[in-house]
């Protein structure tokens, strides 16, 4: 699980660079601590223009030590290259207490023309200065061929979606595939967006989800209603699409079956999600709590929202409903541990999914009702009879347990 990390640990390796996971949502907070680290020198700088040149990122950095550290840098022109004013810096470093620079918005640097400069700066950095990046995408290019001992990515974590991109083999792919919300998918880092339509893409999530798929069961979910000739041109030519925009093949066909290609290491957002809750719903409150809490954040939304299909509605709606049963379980270990006002927030976003969930609407009014907020927990029953009423027919009144009516009449006399 991933709580509240601090970059003490990343600053205290031997590695020169720390760059921050692009993913990470708190990425100011990180980089607030590091301006405060009274361990080094911090020099920050936010690179604010789209392809800066080493050129602009040199006398934007001249800036910042003169104004943070009253040091004064040559112009560009006198030190000729990139790889001369990587030199100078880290000899000029050399001399002083350790510094930390930070470079915000850094992958607004043009790579072609800064990875010199910082290919330069990895080797000669002198210890124990550091470097830190931080952008909204993996900066693979900029870094070139830096060995894994001289980066470090963070933070990192598995539940939380947020994988080493430092440490990938060359011979590998890294495919993050996030479904739900309006769907993303980054490979080795880096976010791919080029697709030629809903079908390469609706296509593509289906080998995911799927994992191993026979051509029958594509035909079904796709084209039913051609030939078979006819559907095996059109997946050939979807299939091709989804290669080009990933560059490399998605899957292998083996036994009859379509498979993820091996050389690909998958990360799926709903799997990861469905993994966590079948842990956290298995475990004892306070191990299963952070579990439910990590698979929550994962859900962010609807799954695949904006696409339509049979099969992505069926998804959609098994994957809602897991999502409203792990908000019920997560209320439940927060009442059994006495964090009642969370209890209730978990219980309403079960119930907003499901409300006609009766064992669930009744321990939040009964939260309500020891909490002395009456009109709050009839608002529960009643959006439950009203739940209760549309799923049966219009002249059958729903049918609740007596536990339920007592706790709704309790509340009224509350009032």
């Amino acid at each position: 699980m991933l709580s509240n990390p601090s970059l003490a640990l990343a600053l205290s390796s031997s590695a020169p660079f720390i760059i921050l996971h692009p993913n990470y949502r708190k990425r100011y907070h990180l980089l607030s601590s590091a301006l405060t680290n009274s361990a080094f020198s911090p020099i920050y700088l936010d690179v604010h223009t789209k392809e800066t040149t080493w050129q602009q990122f040199w006398q934007l950095l001249s800036q910042a030590y003169c104004e943070q550290a009253a040091l004064h840098l040559p112009e560009p022109s006198q030190l000729g290259s990139p790889e001369v004013a990587a030199s100078y810096l880290c000899n000029l470093l050399a001399t002083r207490a350790p510094h930390l620079l930070i470079l915000d918005s850094s992958d607004n640097l043009q790579p072609d023309s800064c990875r010199s400069f910082f290919a330069a700066l990895v080797e000669r950095l002198p210890q124990p200065s550091k470097v830190i990046l931080s952008g909204r995408t993996w900066l693979a290019e900029l870094l070139g061929r830096a060995s894994h001992n001289a980066v470090i990515c963070y933070p990192t974590a598995e539940a939380a979606m947020l994988h080493d991109y430092s440490t990938i083999p060359a011979d590998r792919h890294l495919l993050e595939v996030y479904a739900h919300a309006d769907g993303r998918i980054v490979v080795d880092g880096v976010e791919s967006k080029n697709w030629e339509g809903q079908l390469p893409r609706a296509l593509f999530y289906f080998f995911i989800d799927r994992g191993m798929v026979t051509r029958d069961a594509i035909f079904q979910s796709f084209w039913s209603e051609l030939s078979e000739r006819e559907a095996t041109n059109v997946f050939h030519v979807t299939k091709r699409k989804i290669h080009e925009m990933l560059g490399f093949n998605l899957t292998v066909y083996c036994s009859g079956y379509y498979h993820i290609a091996p050389e690909i290491d998958l990360r799926y957002d709903s799997q990861v999600f469905l993994n966590l809750i079948q842990q956290g719903e298995s475990a004892e409150p306070e191990e299963g709590i952070p579990l439910l809490e990590s698979a929550i954040r994962l859900y962010r939304s609807d799954f695949l929202r904006g696409l339509k299909g049979q099969w992505i509605e069926q998804r959609r709606d098994q994957l809602r409903a897991q999502m409203a049963e792990a908000c019920a379980v997560l209320g439940r270990f927060y009442e059994q541990t006495e964090r009642d006002l969370k209890a209730i927030n978990a219980y309403e976003r079960a119930l907003a999914i499901q409300p006609y969930r009766e064992e669930w609407a009744r321990p939040l009014m009964s939260l309500y009702a020891m909490h002395r907020q009456p009109k709050r927990g009839l608002a529960v029953f009643e959006r439950l009879e009203a739940a209760l009423l549309k799923q049966n027919a219009p002249a059958d009144k729903p049918k609740l347990d007596k536990r339920t009516q007592d706790l709704a009449a309790k509340l009224r006399r509350m009032l």
